[in-house]
């Protein structure tokens, strides 16, 4: 290989192309170095974004902007699980972000590419199975049935993130432990260790 530049040539056996990450045309960029690797003959990979925020079509999540929690993430295609990662996750109102999140979200776009129908679930108890977070619920929920419900989850889950699953549930607010019937219950507990 002869390489030269601007007053200046370099011969090798070896030339490493280092082109980094490209600018998606999507974003208004350009690929850069990946089209200075195909006009070299180099084979080039499908060109996606890994270790980024995911975006979901749900828009109750931005309402938690800036809920930072440790949890589990499994990315589902169907029933079949793409990716699984724990660690923290930040709520944006645009996104979600942060180390669980960047460490999977490299299969979403090479899954809506082929057509896949993805689903994001989340765990907000990762280190707890869900047997022990139904026995805390039990207990939080039978020391308080006269407190406001979102109250009283916020001894389980952050109090923003309590009442936003209160609501999912058509819940009215002002609504106290004891009005919550076993399906409420088992629809909280659903949504604290799987939510999708």
């Amino acid at each position: 290989f002869a390489v030269t530049g601007r007053g200046f040539a370099v011969s090798g056996k070896t030339v490493v192309l280092a082109c980094g990450g490209p600018n998606l045309p999507q974003l208004g960029g350009d690929l850069g170095g990946i089209t200075m690797a195909e006009q070299l003959g180099h084979t080039v990979e499908p060109v996606a974004p890994a270790h980024v925020g995911i975006t979901v079509a749900d828009d109750w999540t931005g309402a938690l902007a800036g809920l930072w929690m440790d949890v589990e993430l499994k990315l589902l295609a169907g029933k079949r699980c793409l990716a699984q990662a724990q660690g923290s996750m930040l709520f944006t109102s645009g996104a979600l972000t942060g180390e669980a999140v960047f460490n999977i979200s490299g299969e979403v776009s090479p899954a809506l590419s082929a057509g896949e129908a993805l689903t994001l679930c989340v765990n907000f108890h990762p280190d707890l199975a869900q047997a022990e977070v139904a026995q805390w619920l039990h207990r939080v929920f039978g020391e308080r049935t006269r407190e406001l419900a979102e109250k009283a989850l916020d001894y389980i889950v952050p109090q923003r993130l309590g009442a936003l699953l209160l609501q999912r549930h058509k819940h009215k607010h002002g609504i106290r432990v004891m009005q919550l019937d076993e399906r409420h219950r088992l629809a909280l507990l659903e949504d604290m260790t799987s939510l999708r």
